[in-house]
């Protein structure tokens, strides 16, 4: 039996394995049909398994209970989210390809974190701080290599 910890490990590595692959997959992808093709390829192919979920789960396509407030907002992140931000992401994959854009989604969670400081006055600890500097640090470890 495989303890806690290498089950841990286990799952990290084939996260990052999947996820390269990804990227790799979304850029060989892109190059051949197009970021806005792909991206409504995409969208289509991840709606109909949504739907196909929720039949599954509840009987029916789409939730019908649900009020419209709820329908606004799942709607504003849906465009926003997987519309929008993908699109961004097949025009980095098809520009910069796979290595460059996956360092620069890197660094999402550091602007996060100085946006969070910057604009909702959080306190950032020591902890962040170098972690922050750490990400900053390999990413351009990473890209000034070649």
């Amino acid at each position: 039996m495989i303890s806690a910890d290498r089950l841990g490990a286990l799952a990290a590595l084939a996260t990052a394995a999947l996820w390269a692959g990804s990227y790799t997959a979304f850029t060989l992808a892109v190059r051949r049909i197009g970021a806005d093709a792909l991206n409504r390829l995409r969208l289509l192919f991840a709606l109909l398994l949504l739907a196909l979920t929720h039949l599954i789960l509840t009987g029916t396509l789409i939730p019908l209970g649900a009020e419209p407030s709820r329908w606004l907002w799942l709607s504003l992140s849906g465009v926003i989210g997987f519309a929008i931000a993908d699109a961004f992401l097949f025009r980095a994959l098809f520009h910069l390809g796979a290595h460059r854009t996956s360092m620069v989604t890197a660094l999402v969670p550091v602007v996060s974190t100085v946006l969070a400081w910057a604009a909702f006055g959080e306190r950032l600890g020591w902890t962040e701080v170098v972690a922050s500097l750490g990400v900053v640090g390999g990413i351009l470890l990473v890209l000034g290599g070649r």
